[in-house]
């Protein structure tokens, strides 16, 4: 049997993305390839792996795991081993959808109900479009992500617009959320 210890890096954060169909959610993951080198990039039923090292400043580099499930996929498609090392999901949507704003409730109850951490990221995607299509106001996504207690961030996967600020928000949230969780 081979030792699965070995096979795999040390990750410091296991990182979900899920969302309506054509909110971008491949996008952004090849958005993140696009800011610097990847060790892996696997399709493996349905899912796609990408293990990602991040540098930051003189601390140590930081390993993320991006899965990112087929089209219409949830997390039923993944091991619960990999589902309780979840330290935070990405929920996307598209800015230009009025409907994929709509569903964000669906897919932030879902996390909250299947995953310990329960820290969820919404990303509002394609701020590259004009201005004038948005069908949804960056003051109306805060408010909604604050009523579901959720962070919030908008990008664009097209021109890699804040992904280097979302990474370091995954770092910092996910930092923050493990100091929450030791004991006293």
């Amino acid at each position: 049997m081979v030792d699965q210890q070995r096979c795999w890096p040390k990750i410091d954060h296991y990182i979900g993305i899920l969302g309506d169909r054509y909110t971008g959610k491949t996008s952004i993951i090849k958005s993140i390839l696009k800011q610097g080198c990847t060790d892996h990039f696997n399709t493996y039923f349905g899912l796609a792996f990408i293990l990602k090292t991040q540098p930051q400043g003189l601390e140590k580099p930081v390993k993320f795991l991006f899965f990112d499930p087929e089209e219409g996929g949830t997390l039923r498609l993944l091991n619960p081993k990999l589902i309780e090392k979840m330290s935070l999901t990405i929920v996307a949507y598209d800015v230009m959808s009025r409907e994929s704003f709509d569903h964000i409730d669906f897919w932030v109850n879902s996390v909250k109900n299947q995953i310990a951490s329960k820290l969820v990221l919404v990303i509002g995607n394609k701020i590259d479009m004009k201005v004038k299509n948005r069908a949804v106001k960056y003051e109306e996504a805060q408010e909604k992500c604050l009523k579901l207690n959720c962070f919030y961030i908008e990008l664009s996967a097209k021109t890699t617009l804040h992904i280097h600020a979302m990474l370091s928000s995954i770092i910092c949230l996910s930092k923050t959320d493990a100091k929450k969780r030791l004991p006293n």
